[in-house]
């Protein structure tokens, strides 16, 4: 950790949405949602956001969020905290298509 004068504190980013595209799939599961995860436990995400998860097929996103959910407890890489997790998960929506579709 760096201290003096070239040491920096982080603040949360400007309102913003996240698209996932192919949010079903392994890279978001083991990877995107986790580091999500750790930007929302470290006060980085702005408090107006939204994440947009894109995949071929029919879901709900209740259905998705509990997917998510899932893998956020097995692939996080620091305890979860489920306030901060519902928070994060409470921005989740769900969009059908595929590269193909217009």
């Amino acid at each position: 950790m760096m201290s003096g004068p070239r040491a920096r504190k982080s603040s949360p980013a400007d309102s913003c949405a996240f698209v996932i595209f192919g949010v079903t799939g392994d890279l978001a599961h083991r990877l995107l949602i986790p580091a999500l995860y750790n930007l929302a436990a470290s006060g980085l995400l702005p408090k107006v956001f939204a994440l947009v998860g894109v995949a071929r097929g029919e879901m709900s996103g209740d259905a998705l969020r509990t997917d998510l959910r899932k893998s956020l407890a097995q692939f996080a890489t620091r305890p979860v905290d489920e306030k901060i997790a519902d928070r994060l998960l409470a921005h989740v929506s769900f969009v059908p298509g595929a590269a193909d579709d217009p």
